[in-house]
C-alpha cells in the first residue's frame, strides 16, 4: 500500500493544515523572528480559526491539495496553487482542475466560518516591517515582474509537517501540480525559500532569478535568500 495518497481539501481540514503549516513556517529562524511575542501552539490555534475561511476564498481560481496517510487519514503535507483567471473554467462554465477545488458550504456554514475567522484575525499580530526593513518588498516587485511577462500557474506553496519531512510528501504534492500544468500547457512559477531548493530542482525548476538579504538589520538570520523558479512544460 502507498505511504500516502494526494486529494482535494475540504474546510474540516482546517485544523490539521494549521498545524502542519505553521509547525513548518516554525522551523524558519526568520519567520519565527516575526512572531517572537507569541507561541507555536497560539499561532497553531489562531490558524485553525482563520484556515477554513482562507479555504474558500477565491475558489475560481485557487486550489488546495493535501497528501493524506491512506490508512489513518492523517494530513502529511498541502500544497496551494493559483490558476490564471482565464484558465480556471472550460468553456462551458466548469472549473478547470475541479479535483483541486475546496467543495462551496452552505451560507450558514460560511456565516459561522467568517465569525471564527474575524475572531482569530483581531489576535494575529505578526511584526510588520515597512521601508528597508520590509524584505517582502523586493521579492514582490520582481515576482510581478515576472508574472507580468506571461500567463503562469503559480504553487504559491508547499509544506510538510517537520515530523513528515524527507520522506517525498513534498516531491509527490509539486509532481501532482505539475501533471495539472502539462494538462493545460502552462509552465509554473514560485519563490523557493532555502528549504525547498533541492526538492524543485529534482522536479524540474529552473532558477530565473535570486535575492539575497541580510536579515541581521531587523534582527533575523544572516542570509534570507529567495529563489524565483520556472518550470517549463515544453521541456519536460
Amino acid at each position: 500500500m502507498p505511504e500516502y495518497s494526494i486529494t482535494h481539501c475540504i474546510v474540516e481540514d482546517g485544523p490539521a493544515i494549521s498545524k502542519n503549516n505553521m509547525s513548518a513556517f516554525w522551523e524558519d529562524p526568520n519567520w519565527v523572528f516575526i512572531w517572537k511575542d507569541t507561541t507555536l501552539e497560539n499561532i497553531i490555534r489562531l490558524s485553525a480559526d482563520r484556515y477554513p475561511r482562507i479555504l474558500l476564498q477565491n475558489r475560481d481560481t485557487i486550489r488546495h491539495i493535501k497528501a493524506v496517510d491512506p490508512e489513518t487519514g492523517a494530513l502529511l503535507g498541502y500544497s496551494r496553487w493559483k490558476l490564471p483567471d482565464k484558465y480556471s473554467k472550460h468553456e462551458d462554465g466548469s472549473p478547470v482542475w475541479q479535483g483541486g477545488q475546496v467543495p462551496d458550504v452552505s451560507s450558514e456554514q460560511r456565516d459561522e466560518i467568517e465569525k471564527k475567522a474575524a475572531g482569530a484575525q483581531e489576535q494575529w499580530h505578526p511584526r510588520e516591517f515597512t521601508g528597508e526593513d520590509d524584505l517582502d518588498a523586493i521579492l514582490t516587485k520582481t515576482e510581478e515582474a515576472i508574472l507580468a511577462k506571461k500567463d503562469y500557474m503559480k504553487l504559491e506553496y508547499i509544506t510538510v509537517h517537520p515530523s513528515n519531512q524527507k520522506k517525498g510528501v513534498g516531491l509527490a504534492l509539486v509532481k501532482h501540480g505539475l501533471e495539472q500544468a502539462r494538462s493545460l500547457g502552462l509552465d509554473v512559477f514560485l519563490l523557493a525559500c532555502s528549504s525547498g531548493f533541492r526538492m524543485y530542482e529534482k522536479a524540474g525548476f529552473k532558477e530565473l532569478d535570486r535575492i539575497v538579504q541580510d536579515a541581521t538589520r531587523i534582527g533575523g538570520t544572516s542570509h534570507y535568500e529567495v529563489r524565483f523558479m520556472v518550470y517549463e512544460v515544453a521541456s519536460s
